[in-house]
């Protein structure tokens, strides 16, 4: 479209408005991922009904500074205000881009309050011009600032739907892992990038058709002195007047970026083009990294640290300019930033309250630049705000919404041909608002859609495109690799197998980084440059001819009865559809498998809590840490919310920056036809139809639930087959799982869960989704035998596993006299897991032989040989009665405790436990507990009545002055309230009561529920953690304060805590309220004086 004139030229944009009308200008109304009107096909939304996730009176979308701003000027005129970010982090002009400076000699760059609040005192500043920033101080101040005026955040979300009364909107859809959720409010800022809530209205936009100018910035340490800003680059790696730009870093004088400018000609802005885009200045970028290394001296020791998440540019055309009546006459108000005066109605849309603040906005050339700046961006919308307060009654939308309330929160999924997620967290009583069906175009049909791009994913959808299928793979990330990439987690300490194809990309992971990079070196942890496999595997997608879909997540599953046929993705420009023959779920939380309804588990089978999380810390530019330490529940958008801002706080003060992907351990586990169990990964169990085979420790790093690490065994580094029928969910056709959400228990979860493992296991998942489209059958009916020969040929399978006979294992009496005779009392069950990572154990354990040998045999010959049996070897096979459940070895164990506790003070943890020492290992970590407590554990394993003497005399030792003494791993205070609370678990006795009380009665272990605020202390969770415990136990021994402890902890902002608290109610009760206090309270109240003790009856054994 030709410029207008006016302010324009000539005239002004005003009249230039009112004559040029709507009809009369060729415009292009982008829907969904490719454009309007591409593609004929849609899958509905049926009308039904929606959570409600919030209710305010303004919602922002896009936490860049344009959003931060607007969204705390509306607060400070007392207004609710919710923000949402498609990202994990804010400030996406500064840390998106990876662009830590601003520009302070442009007149029109002055400093906002916001802006000097992301500017740290103690950072030097060489550079007159600029003011440097570290990217983690950005990320944290500017959650700050919003946290101090009061306005929420919602992370991870893309906007897929709007909600509109006529010429108003009443809020939007938002689209995450856990499906669609709808915020109410009274008016809605765009300020995305993308222009992502304005393209889902009818709104017109410009099409372009002139060159723009991106730019990707790369990052780089030990890198000589450089005093020149351009370095010159050949003509051959199309750079901007064949030159990069060079920027100080504040680290030291070793530290630098480099700014690679480009041009591209008439860009898009659809999904496809927008990634497209990424893809090719991605690849030239890895080419300048490799000209500076190879050609430029100072580069010739540099290390490639980071690079941007994307492009630094204009990422969506703009609005057409629209004549507004007189009814909206407010819009003929002028706004002033920077010495220029811009009207309203530059960024308002059709709808009344709808505005959209960012490039798509109705600016000139001049305007579009100052908006692309950090300091312009926070100067429109901070008057605009202004304006839209003063003229609040007249542009809001103020009609009541019908809500629904008190709905039936037991449902998990809506039932359509599109199933989705029916809340965000199971039994919390959201309200309810019905929603009119939505028509969701389908944008392509494809043999093979890949769901999660990471560490499974990524070489799931190279090998199927390989296989010659047409395939398309989506990830959350801008990137491949997941954990690997993205998560920050860059080494591993020898765990996973070296074959396959794993073998074959860190082979091409080391060249590319010989070629651009000097990493540091392999210091026998398995190190890689994020960098470098970053590179690696969009080259080796690109070149596979895979379809690719970055910055989206799957929202819904679409069905044709049990059978999975596509997925409905949320993206930056839209809610798209895609149909595939057989869908493989990468997401790593089984996130489509559990949208189209197969059965799953959070976490322990046992109590909901998964291992650990963390946000990956960079404390210098490069290698990675991790602070492993708290929970998330990623499938529920509150708590992956609240996760981020306590991953940003986790460790030292300040860092230079946090990975873009919060890298969970742990969260769903798709239940398969079988479970793959601790008990079988220690017992070497061998599987017909195996199809991978891991080796790694036993990492526990979270809370055990399984009676072999409460005996005190720690699993040796193992080998253990996964087989098929592990990544076949139940009751669902058409879809793989790999990667980690695979049907296996929490407790053998950490041996099968290692990167390297788990690339080979997506590539097998991708082999084995081509031959059941080349066989024309399910992939639940597949030709294992067949699929096996064909992943011995590729390298992924021991040959050794074909054509084997596996037998039942049966032992004789003479056979377990056997096993019980090697048992060595001298050495610790827990000096099996205190190997080298290298090192696996290939032979059995004879303990573990004799106690997971069937109870009626194994039982009568112990109960012979602790007869003739004294000393240590007595106590070793009284722990293998416990394990067996029976009452014979009680005695002897009672009596060690009792000599161990003689002392009148709880013994310490006087082993060492493999991979549980650091700061940041605090019990139950790898399962270290104090002998003494092991022994409590397993006397609780007889149902002894023993047990009582025990819990009272803990009781009356149990003492901690001060919160560190929970953190100390040798005083394992965590694994005696454990303990003691398992046992009165088992026991289910009314007479523990007072002993568990006492206990709870710790100043640091009563009132631990947190409703509101940042737990920046993972101690705390873990003090709640025990707390939670110990309702438990005194709920299974008739006590009312323990029910009362779990109904308290029904709304804890810490929803793995309230999962534990609803699961354990609804066992107990065999009442299911879901996790509403006042029906719950109701109960107790109506039951209290009917309360009985009810033991546990079945131990969670492995």
């Amino acid at each position: 479209m030709e410029e207008p004139k006016g302010r324009f030229n000539n005239i002004s944009r005003r009249e230039f408005m009112k004559i040029s009308g709507f009809s009369s200008i060729a415009v292009v109304c982008p829907v969904g991922l490719l454009g309007a009107d591409s593609y004929k096909e849609q899958v509905l939304f049926e009308d039904g009904t929606l959570p409600i996730l919030k209710k305010c009176d303004v919602v922002v979308v896009g936490g860049g500074f344009a959003g931060i701003t607007a969204a705390t000027r509306f607060a400070e005129a007392g207004k609710k205000v919710v923000l949402v970010e498609r990202r994990i982090y804010l400030g996406r002009e500064v840390t998106a881009v990876y662009r830590p400076w601003f520009d302070i000699n442009d007149p029109q760059s002055d400093l906002t309050d916001l802006m000097r609040s992301c500017i740290e005192k103690n950072i030097e500043q060489p550079d007159p011009a600029k003011r440097l920033l570290r990217f983690d101080y950005v990320k944290r101040s500017l959650e700050d600032f919003l946290f101090e005026r009061g306005v929420e955040i919602v992370y991870a979300s893309n906007i897929v739907q709007i909600i509109a009364d006529k010429d108003k909107l009443q809020g939007i859809v938002i689209g995450n892992k856990s499906g669609r959720q709808v915020i109410l409010s009274k008016l809605v800022l765009d300020c995305t990038e993308t222009a992502s809530v304005v393209r889902l209205t009818d709104q017109h936009f410009e099409e372009e058709t002139k060159l723009l100018q991106f730019s990707r910035i790369l990052e780089f340490t030990n890198v000589q002195r450089i005093r020149k800003r351009q370095i010159a680059v050949p003509r051959s790696l199309k750079m901007k007047d064949n030159q990069v730009n060079i920027q100080s870093g504040y680290i030291g004088s070793d530290h630098y970026y480099v700014e690679c400018p480009m041009v591209f000609k008439n860009p898009k802005f659809d999904g496809d083009s927008v990634v497209q885009r990424e893809v090719r200045a991605w690849q030239k970028a890895v080419e300048v990294a490799k000209y500076l290394y190879q050609n430029v001296p100072e580069f010739e020791d540099a290390y490639f640290s980071n690079s941007a998440y994307q492009l630094k540019g204009v990422y969506t055309c703009k609005m057409v300019p629209k004549y507004y009546t007189k009814e909206r006459s407010y819009l003929e108000s002028d706004i002033s930033v920077g010495g220029i005066e811009v009207p309203m109605e530059s960024f308002a849309t059709d709808h009344h309250n709808l505005f959209c603040i960012s490039e798509a906005s109705i600016l000139n050339e001049e305007e579009t630049k100052y908006m692309l700046t950090p300091g312009g961006a926070a100067a429109f919308a901070s008057s605009l705000s202004e304006n839209i307060v003063k003229h609040w009654d007249a542009v809001v939308h103020d009609k009541e919404i019908d809500i629904i309330e008190k709905p039936d929160y037991g449902s998990l999924l809506t039932e359509s041909d599109i199933r989705e997620k029916y809340s965000p967290q199971r039994g919390k009583p959201y309200d309810r608002i019905a929603i009119a069906g939505e028509e969701i175009s389908i944008v392509d049909s494809v043999d093979i859609l890949v769901v999660g791009g990471g560490t499974s994913g990524a070489p799931a959808a190279y090998n199927a495109a390989r296989a010659g299928k047409k395939t398309m793979v989506i990830d959350l990330n801008p990137g491949f690799g997941g954990t690997g990439t993205y998560g920050g987690v860059q080494s591993y300490w020898g765990p996973g197998n070296y074959y396959g194809f794993t073998k074959e990309h860190i082979k091409k992971v080391n060249e590319i980084d010989r070629s651009f990079s000097n990493t540091f070196k392999d210091n026998g942890y398995g190190l890689w440059n994020v960098q470098a496999k970053l590179a690696m595997w969009l080259s080796e997608i690109v070149n596979s001819g895979a379809k690719i879909l970055w910055n989206s997540m799957a929202i819904g599953a679409i069905m044709n009865g049990d059978k999975v046929i596509g997925a409905v993705i949320s993206t930056p420009q839209g809610p798209v559809a895609v149909k595939s023959k057989v869908i493989i779920d990468a997401t790593g939380d089984g996130d489509v498998a559990a949208f189209a309804g197969a059965p799953y588990f959070i976490g322990s089978e046992h109590n909901s809590v998964p291992l650990w999380y963390a946000i990956r810390r960079q404390v210098k530019p490069g290698p990675t840490r991790s602070i492993f330490q708290s929970t998330v529940d990623v499938t529920n958008i509150e708590d992956y919310t609240r996760s981020v801002h306590v991953g940003l706080r986790s460790g030292e003060e300040y860092v230079h920056d946090h990975q873009p992907y919060l890298a969970p351990r742990e969260s769903r586990h798709i239940v398969g036809e079988v479970v793959i169990t601790l008990t079988d990964n220690l017992t070497y169990r061998e599987w017909e139809d195996v199809v991978s085979y891991h080796r790694s420790n036993t990492d526990m790093k979270g809370y055990h639930a399984s009676d072999w690490f409460r005996i005190g065994l720690i699993p040796p580094n193992l080998t253990v087959e996964v087989p098929y029928r592990a990544i076949i969910p139940k009751e669902v056709e058409n879809l793989i799982v790999t990667g980690k959400a695979i049907s296996t228990s929490h407790d053998s979860f950490p041996a099968i869960r290692m990167q390297h493992d788990l690339e080979n296991l997506g590539s097998i998942s991708a082999l084995a989704a081509a031959e059941a489209i080349d066989d024309n059958v399910l992939v639940r009916n597949l030709n294992i035998g067949k699929l096996q020969r064909k992943l011995v040929k590729l390298g992924l399978l021991p040959e050794r596993f074909l054509n084997r006979e596996i037998k039942p294992r049966d032992y004789s009496k003479e056979e377990l006299r056997e096993w019980i005779r090697k048992f060595d009392p001298d050495t610790s069950l827990k000096s099996f897991g205190n190997t080298e990572m290298s090192e696996i154990r290939y032979t059995r354990i004879p303990f573990v032989e004799v106690c997971s040998a069937p109870a009626d045999k194994a039982i009568p010959i112990l109960e012979e040989e602790i007869n003739n049996a004294s000393g240590r070897m007595q106590l070793r096979i009284a722990l293998a009665l416990a394990m067996h459940g029976s009452e014979s070895g009680a005695v002897v164990i009672y009596s060690e405790i009792e000599r161990q506790l003689s002392s009148l003070s709880l013994p310490i943890l006087r082993e060492e436990v493999q991979h549980s020492g650091g700061n940041y290992r605090t019990p139950p970590d790898q399962g270290a507990a104090p002998i003494c407590a092991n022994l409590i554990y397993a006397l609780g394993m007889t149902r002894s009545d023993l047990n009582l003497f025990v819990i009272e005399l803990v009781s009356q030792l149990f003492h901690a002055d001060k919160i560190h003494d929970f953190r100390r791993k040798e005083k394992g205070l965590f694994f005696y309230v454990d303990a003691v609370c398992y046992a009165a678990e088992l026991l289910g006795n009314e007479k523990v009561i007072p002993s568990l009380k006492k206990i709870h009665a710790n100043k640091f272990l009563n009132n631990r529920s947190l409703k509101s605020g940042i737990e920046e202390s993972h101690i705390l969770e873990r003090l709640a953690l025990m707390e939670l415990i110990l309702g438990r136990a005194l709920s299974r021994s008739g006590s009312v304060e323990g029910y009362q402890i779990l109904v308290e902890y029904l709304d804890d902002m810490r929803a793995i805590l309230a999962e534990f608290a609803h699961t354990t109610l609804v066992k107990i009760t065999d009442q299911d309220f879901g996790k509403d206090k006042v029906f719950w309270s109701h109960w107790l109240t109506s039951n209290g004086n009917k309360l009985k003790a009810k033991a546990l009856s079945e131990r969670p054994f492995g």
